[in-house]
């Protein structure tokens, strides 16, 4: 049979689930009441509380800490978990995997919109560069060929006027969408970051 310093030593050691304040309360308490106790008492007094591991147990669950599971139950879920890696680790690949997958077509997706959005601006700017470049073309052979110069700067015009007004009427009409898109890409890069760092967390805390 433990004598008292024993039995508090144990229940202190079971107490550790506790926070420091509460399991100083606890012990303060227990200690006070087990040296109240005569030598002859004692073996009355530790078969009414119990063993310190009953004690113990009383006092954590009436503190709202969960029962610590017993050694047995650990070593099962620890086999359990050894033996089903295989599955539960093809299952965990194929899921980042295919999460994975889903954010680059969605990445290719809103790329391919922003490129295809990005052409068009590229093509009125080289209607407008091709405009200016036909106006001044015109303009040095004016001296040359009359007829000739009038062409270049008839269709420079046309050109350059024509890539204004689709720039003009274009830019306004994309913004929204460019902003969308870039919006898309801020979302699912926060969203990979978010995904990494939640399985670098678990598998630390394994």
């Amino acid at each position: 049979m433990l004598n008292k310093d024993q039995y508090l030593n144990e229940l202190e050691v079971r107490l550790q689930p506790l926070g420091r304040r509460e399991r100083l309360s606890a012990m303060e308490y227990w200690t006070e009441y087990i040296e109240d106790a005569s030598a002859e008492d004692w073996q009355e007094v530790a078969e009414r509380l119990g063993s310190p591991r009953e004690l113990a147990a009383r006092i954590l669950r009436e503190a709202g800490v969960p029962r610590e599971e017993s050694s047995g139950r650990r070593v099962a879920l620890w086999t359990l978990t050894i033996l089903g890696s295989p599955l539960w680790l093809s299952l965990l690949a194929a899921g980042i995997l295919l999460v994975v997958a889903a954010a680059m077509v969605a990445l290719c997706a809103v790329f391919t919109f922003m490129l295809a959005l990005g052409c068009g601006v590229l093509l009125l700017a080289v209607l407008m560069l091709g405009g200016v470049l036909c106006v001044i073309c015109g303009a040095a052979v004016f001296a040359q060929h009359i007829p000739t110069a009038a062409f270049f700067i008839g269709v420079g015009l046309v050109l350059a006027a024509g890539g204004t007004a689709g720039m003009l009427a274009y830019l306004p009409l994309i913004s929204r969408p460019w902003h969308a898109c870039l919006h898309a890409f801020e979302r699912i890069g926060r969203g990979l970051k978010a995904m990494r760092r939640k399985v670098m967390e678990r598998w630390a805390r394994r």
